[in-house]
């Protein structure tokens, strides 16, 4: 396996790592979601919560979609570009 492969690779492992090392010692060590949290309710869920949850996820929804569309459609000219102008175009994407 080359670094090519690897890299991705480790990155995978190492934050499904930290998320099941993180829930280990919250829920099951020092159990801190048992005084908070007494479970899934199905009266809590009501239309006015529902009209609440989509005013705020909607607008933050629409934004991340546009910020890939943003990233797509630079990608996209940067590929007509040529290689030189692409990483250059990428890197400063990525910044």
């Amino acid at each position: 396996m080359n670094f090519w492969q690897a890299c991705p690779l480790t990155t995978v492992v190492t934050e499904y790592a930290m998320a099941m090392g993180f829930w280990f010692y919250a829920c099951r060590l020092k159990r801190l979601h048992s005084e908070t949290w007494g479970g899934w309710d199905k009266d809590e869920i009501t239309w006015s919560r529902i009209k609440e949850f989509l005013a705020l996820s909607a607008p933050a929804a629409a934004s991340m979609a546009s910020d890939w569309w943003r990233v797509t459609v630079i990608g996209v000219f940067a590929a007509r570009m040529g290689p030189v102008q692409i990483s250059v175009c990428m890197y400063s994407v990525c910044m």
